[in-house]
């Protein structure tokens, strides 16, 4: 993601190519026209609205950016070549970036425009080709989709990040107008629901405001976060490619920095966003980034919290590690698929030797100077998704490589690929994928909105459209700027960063089906069922972080799950609550791996019998029967609000009782009528008297 900064920095279209080949093409110009039609009036979107072009060729020959004129109208003077296309309505309901096109301009000097979402393109009667965006859908009966309902209580934040930590609250870095970072906590309903989640502002770390970075949550139960390749201070000066990580503490909520590797020095005078993985010993590994030339060291480093020290490591790796990603394998070692090479090779890790190794051949060429998600699934196979379209499936059992299915082509011909985009495991096995990247047969990728959602189904080995999410317009979405993160409730929340400040950004996706029983953490043996505040307890089991690393992005923006959280239902009133776990013996991904952790409990938690569950990437355990005393006496507090209420309405019947009774012996007025001459006068009273000198009638 290496270009990608230059977004941060602009609020612009982005469109991202890289490693491209050269081609030739005529010196020659042609002036294309297009107009910009808002879909919600189907009237031309007016003047002002930003559109641009850019070389596929990457030659550097990019006509400048245009803006449309009162009648919704841009030209480009473009060669004979092929651009991508797109642009920013700010006229279309509170401005959406329009769906990306591919232009090709022919030396004939006819031209053919080919839309990414598949519609097909045409011109209007003055020669125009018309260009459009995409209303966001409508909630659907049985949607997938659910939209996040609060938000920061600061205007202005958007959610980039987010982990989820050991006591089933959501950890949220956002970014406001001034590229400052703040970090907040979501706490879940007392029915363990996280769309009305309660947030929570916690400590920030000044002058670390970071764009594509890494973070990890340790075996301690605290989070690292390393990295980024762009940061910008608190007084918004930039730093590219900084070296800084810190380890926040969450029971104490402070933030330590961590020295760099080698104390900076050298090539560890950066870490931007490098391959980043947790060991399942629960060391931090990262790679060098910035070894793109043949003769650097592909070296890595370990990151050890026990120690607070960083060792080098896997020295002998051959393949670069820009922008590649480290997985973990079931077996303990990690996965790479290397960015150079016309991406067809990888390599594994062995924690135990500090070794790489290569594996079998690839079937299919992954790598296009960058690389999608390798993800292990349930079944022990890992699913890496690839920049040119294709994807493979990795044995670790045998060491070799099957392809998987490409992405699906869009109507137009032009094929998905998923060069930078978030992945993450669902209960039912599969995995939910959003891409918005189009492989060219140049070599290079392109961003072209809108993005579209898939699920890998595993049963069959295919990609299964998804409908599109609540949030955004589809074609205002761009995978680059989205993340996911499996959740405890078994939901997978996405974050997109193209959300209009203060709209939120957050949805929550829920997948059909379930679990194979088989994948569940296994419970042998808990220290002490009678479960107080205040003391801690152990858990002993097998497959307590699952068989899946949960999520992943590639060489940035890591959210992995893959260590046990506990869950609490108390068996009267079903209210649902986390413990807080820590001190994981392993965070392996392996098949029945016996494990151990410890937790507690909060003063919150209602006393009584109840049900606590370890929950791994959203699938939880058989039930454990456990008993709750010295936390909160819900029965005692619900006899107090009880007996206020009906004290309440005791007081309320009784002041009725007495208007009643008070009205109903109350004497009567009586009326009557007097006369004093023509003149007449009506008297009420008790006992109507009538005035001097009139007479009663």
């Amino acid at each position: 993601m290496r270009t990608k900064k230059i977004s941060v920095l602009i609020s612009t279209l982005v469109l991202l190519s890289s490693f491209i080949s050269p081609s030739a093409h005529a010196d020659s110009t042609l002036n294309v026209s297009f107009v910009l039609i808002n879909p919600a009036t189907g009237s031309n979107a007016g003047a002002g609205n930003g559109v641009s072009v850019r070389a596929v060729n990457r030659d550097g020959g990019d006509p400048p950016g245009g803006r449309t004129d009162n009648n919704g109208v841009v030209t480009f003077a473009i060669k004979a070549q092929q651009y991508t296309l797109g642009g920013y309505c700010g006229s279309c309901y509170t401005g959406q970036y329009i769906t990306d096109y591919l232009v090709i301009a022919k030396s004939d000097s006819s031209v053919e425009v080919l839309s990414a979402d598949g519609a097909p393109v045409t011109k209007d009667a003055s020669g125009n080709w018309m260009l459009t965006t995409q209303q966001v859908r409508k909630a659907v009966g049985n949607d997938p989709w659910q939209l996040m309902t609060t938000k920061p209580n600061v205007a202005s934040n958007i959610a980039r990040m987010a982990w989820l930590l050991t006591n089933g609250k959501i950890l949220v870095q956002t970014t406001n107008d001034s590229e400052i970072a703040n970090w907040w906590t979501i706490t879940p309903d007392i029915d363990g629901n996280y769309y009305d989640g309660t947030w929570t502002q916690v400590a920030r770390i000044p002058n670390y405001n970071p764009w594509a970075y890494n973070g990890a949550v340790l075996h301690s139960g605290n989070f690292f976060v390393t990295g980024g390749e762009v940061n910008f201070s608190d007084a918004k000066v930039f730093e590219e490619n900084n070296n800084k990580s810190y380890i926040y503490n969450v029971s104490s909520n402070t933030w330590t920095e961590v020295a760099p590797p080698n104390n900076g020095q050298g090539i560890w005078a950066h870490i931007a966003a490098p391959p980043f993985v947790k060991l399942a010993d629960g060391r931090i590994m990262i790679g060098n980034f910035s070894d793109r030339d043949p003769s650097s060291s592909h070296e890595s480093m370990l990151f050890d919290e026990t120690t607070m020290k960083w060792t080098i490591t896997g020295t002998n790796k051959t393949g670069m590690n820009s922008e590649a990603g480290f997985s973990l394998l079931p077996n303990d070692k990690v996965l790479t698929v290397n960015t150079d090479g016309g991406g067809i090779t990888a390599e594994i890790y062995d924690p135990a030797t500090g070794l790489w190794s290569k594996t079998g051949a690839l079937p299919v060429a992954l790598s296009n100077g960058e690389i999608g998600p390798a993800l292990a699934l349930p079944s022990g196979k890992t699913l890496a998704q690839g920049a040119t379209g294709a994807n493979a499936l990795y044995d670790p059992v045998t060491n070799t490589w099957a392809a998987a299915p490409n992405f699906p082509k869009l109507n137009n011909g032009m094929q998905l690929s998923a060069p930078d985009n978030p992945t993450a495991i669902l209960p039912n096995g599969n995995l939910l994928t959003v891409t918005s990247y189009i492989a060219r047969d140049t070599g290079n990728m392109d961003i072209m909105g809108p993005a579209r959602y898939f699920e890998y189904d595993v049963s069959s080995n295919a990609w299964l459209p998804v409908i599109d999410d609540l949030m955004l317009p589809p074609s205002s979405s761009s995978s680059v700027y989205m993340k996911m993160l499996p959740l405890p409730n078994g939901q997978v929340m996405v974050i997109n960063m193209r959300a209009n400040p203060g709209s939120g950004g957050i949805a929550f996706y829920t997948s059909k089906g379930s679990p194979n029983s088989s994948w569940a953490p296994v419970v042998d043996k808990i220290s002490d069922a009678a479960l107080t505040p205040g003391k801690s307890f152990s858990v002993s089991g097998k497959q307590l972080s699952g068989l899946t690393q949960g999520a992943t992005f590639g060489d940035e923006f890591e959210s992995a799950t893959n260590y046990p959280l506990v869950r609490v239902v108390n068996n009267s009133s079903h209210h649902v609550f986390y413990a807080t776990t820590s001190n994981f013996s392993t965070t392996s991904i392996a098949p029945m791996v016996p494990s151990t952790f410890d937790f507690t409990i909060g003063s919150n938690f209602e006393n009584g019998p109840s049900k606590m569950y370890v929950v791994a990437n959203g699938i939880a355990s058989a039930p454990v029967d456990v008993t709750i005393s010295g936390g909160y006496d819900k029965v005692a507090a619900d006899k107090v609000v009880s007996d206020k209420a009906a004290a309440e309405l005791k007081a309320k019947q009784d002041a009725e009782a007495k208007a009643t009774a008070d009205k109903a012996v109350a004497p009567k007025k009586t009326t009557i009528t007097c006369v004093k001459g023509k003149n007449t006068k009506k008297v009420t009273s008790l006992k109507p008297v009538c005035p001097i000198g009139y007479k009663k009638k």
